[in-house]
């Protein structure tokens, strides 16, 4: 008797050890989670804000717009879907968007489930899931600033600015698919900002495979790959950076190409040479004017529109507008003023990881698009939206607070202002 109560106790405790280990391990992950939670508290509450915000107001937007965008049917700028929110499903939401397969791929499942649990029709599914794609965007540029510059407010002046620009307020408030492709560029460069003091092989083939993923929706994604190879080039000896290099463009490919060759077997290779040769010529090269077209719709008007009211779409022409009003011009001037000072001081202090990368990215940007179609630049101007707003914020960070006030509070207020004039105009 006394054995067993011995052996029972000896169960009791190994049981009670047990628990014991177990409840430690259990108190651990919690620990860790809770951890977690206090250590990015900030983030995760400023990130659910922005896009709970940032999602009424698009919403809110296309409902301002809707009247303009059926009256012309077609969508502004003439942008790739024409149609109306009624055909939007039929157009996009299904798959017959070839250049785009990722954009029905997500987009489709997520209409169907709103459908079904709202009970809403095609027209107002569509404006939700533009309203939340565009948020979404908003986010994770939070994220991306956030994860560049500790600064705080600069973090929220940044992220609403860019929430409120030009090219974002046309772009989001359109059935379209740059709002998904900007998705992509962001995630791309947060993991490019998260691997860049370390760029194993495994890193490298990773930024190959999201690259890949965002030329599936939009093609000309697949070039963020370059914004790679300029920090491999800066960082790494020649034949290690070749060989990342190479890694990362083969996982593109191969996801890119072995995607749209699945779904559409060899029909891609025609519809691609279809499409390039409607679009894309080198003469567009050779042109001064397409050059001049280019850098000011990516660099200008995609930050303030040189108009009282949007029009379908906007060329050199439509430079004077920025003087015909005083609030256009003294905010066209901070600009002017702002990109020459980024300039200077980019000149004087040298360049660092954030502005190769996304100076790679710009530059091969404005390439492909001089080439492929520079007439209608503006279109493609919120692609370089992101990346053009790091390096204005890297400069931004060496400013002295007082500066940093002044200049932010006369350009965002006049910026959003002179943008919502025209966008609601």
């Amino acid at each position: 008797m006394h054995a067993k109560h011995l052996q029972d106790n000896s169960t009791k405790t190994r049981f009670g050890d047990h628990s014991l280990r177990f409840s430690s391990h259990g108190n651990s992950i919690a620990a860790k989670g809770f951890l977690f939670l206090q250590r990015h508290w900030y983030h995760l509450t400023v990130f659910v804000a922005f896009f709970i915000c940032f999602f009424v107001l698009y919403s809110y937007s296309q409902r301002q717009t809707s009247r303009f965008i059926y009256w012309f049917d077609d969508w502004v700028f003439y942008a790739d879907s024409s149609g109306s929110y009624d055909h939007m499903k039929d157009i996009a939401f299904d798959g017959n968007m070839w250049r785009h397969p990722l954009y029905p791929l997500i987009v489709s499942p997520l209409v169907s489930a709103i459908k079904a649990i709202f009970g809403i029709g095609n027209r107002q599914t569509a404006k939700v899931v533009v309203a939340l794609l565009a948020a979404l965007n908003v986010a994770l540029f939070f994220t991306l600033f956030h994860s560049c510059f500790k600064e705080k407010i600069a973090g929220l002046v940044f992220t609403i600015l860019y929430g409120l620009l030009f090219s974002n307020l046309v772009f989001f408030s359109i059935p379209e698919t740059y709002s998904l492709a900007n998705v992509g560029i962001l995630v791309f460069f947060i993991l490019v900002i998260r691997f860049r003091f370390d760029i194993t092989k495994k890193r490298a083939m990773i930024l190959g495979v999201a690259s890949g993923v965002g030329a599936l929706a939009n093609p000309p994604l697949g070039l963020l790959l370059f914004s790679l190879y300029a920090l491999c080039s800066r960082r790494l000896a020649w034949i290690q950076s070749l060989q990342r290099c190479l890694w990362a463009a083969l996982m593109a490919l191969l996801v890119y190409l072995g995607a749209n060759f699945f779904l559409f077997g060899l029909d891609y290779i025609e519809k691609s040479q279809k499409l390039a040769n409607k679009w894309a010529t080198i003469a567009n090269i050779f042109e001064p004017m397409n050059w001049l077209n280019v850098g000011v719709s990516f660099f200008i008007y995609a930050v303030i529109s040189p108009l009282d009211e949007l029009e379908r779409s906007i060329g050199l022409k439509d430079f004077s507008g920025y003087f015909q009003s005083p609030a256009r011009s003294l905010v066209f001037a901070i600009l002017i003023l702002y990109l020459v000072f980024t300039v200077i001081q980019l000149a004087r202090r040298g360049v660092d990881d954030l502005v190769i990368t996304a100076a790679a990215w710009l530059g091969v940007l404005s390439v492909f698009h001089l080439y492929f179609n520079p007439r209608e630049a503006l279109l493609y101007s919120c692609q370089a939206l992101g990346p053009f707003m790091l390096i204005l914020g890297r400069v931004f960070a060496d400013i002295s607070w007082k500066w940093k006030g002044l200049v932010i509070g006369i350009f965002a207020i006049g910026l959003g202002y002179v943008n919502f004039k025209c966008f609601m105009g």
